[in-house]
């Protein structure tokens, strides 16, 4: 499993990242923090969500691997997320692999409860999972990605992926974050990454994460 390196943790907290797609427009980081507003009871939109990991992603696309180890599982983890303001937290993980294993597993790794701060929630969670592993980010500073149909985007960037082969791969990741849950989406090895130099369409791959955060987070 490769992580993101805490460089990457700084420029998701940070109010300048760029936006991408036109429907965007204005959006900031501060909308990856907050979806809005109930007008009729004044509670957040994202109140009350839940991370649930099924068995299959994608309408049967992807398996979940029930020999994947679970992280994240030590009470420390929990302490730092209720230091970071998650009330009741409950961590999640799983990893999920296509059919033939071709197109790279995705790694996915949240917590849900009461988030009073998102933003300190998601660099919190980075930071426990880059304690296990590291990557290295290609590019100095993380994308803000609102895919079409979406309401509230991702922050996203590739990262360099060692293999255990030594080889070096390039691998994206996505991350949310509401008031209600934090994840991060990382897809890693199998045909779907690509040799350093080549190009991964960073936008495509937000667009799926989206389909994933609308599969995996529910009431």
């Amino acid at each position: 499993m490769i992580l993101l390196a805490s460089c990457l943790t700084a420029v998701m907290a940070a109010a300048g990242c760029g936006t991408e797609n036109g429907d965007a427009g204005a959006r900031t980081a501060s909308a990856v923090e907050d979806a809005g507003t109930n007008t009729g009871t004044g509670t957040p939109l994202n109140a009350g969500l839940r991370l649930a990991l099924p068995d299959t992603l994608g309408a049967g696309q992807y398996t979940r691997d029930a020999t994947a180890p679970p992280p994240m599982t030590n009470g420390e983890a929990v302490q730092a997320l209720i230091t970071a303001g998650v009330g009741n937290p409950v961590l999640m993980n799983a990893v999920y692999r296509p059919a033939g294993d071709t197109g790279g597993a995705l790694r996915i790794d949240g917590a849900y409860g009461a988030l009073s701060d998102p933003a300190k929630a998601r660099d919190t969670l980075l930071q426990i999972l880059s304690k296990e592993d590291h990557s290295t980010p290609v590019e100095r500073t993380a994308r803000t990605i609102l895919p079409a149909g979406a309401t509230e985007p991702l922050v996203c960037q590739i990262v360099v992926e060692k293999k255990s082969t030594q080889a070096e791969v390039l691998a994206p990741v996505c991350a949310w974050t509401d008031t209600s849950t934090t994840a991060r989406v990382l897809r890693s090895g199998g045909t779907g990454n690509e040799i350093i130099g080549a190009r991964i369409d960073l936008d495509a791959y937000a667009a799926q994460v989206d389909r994933i955060r609308t599969e995996i987070r529910v009431r």
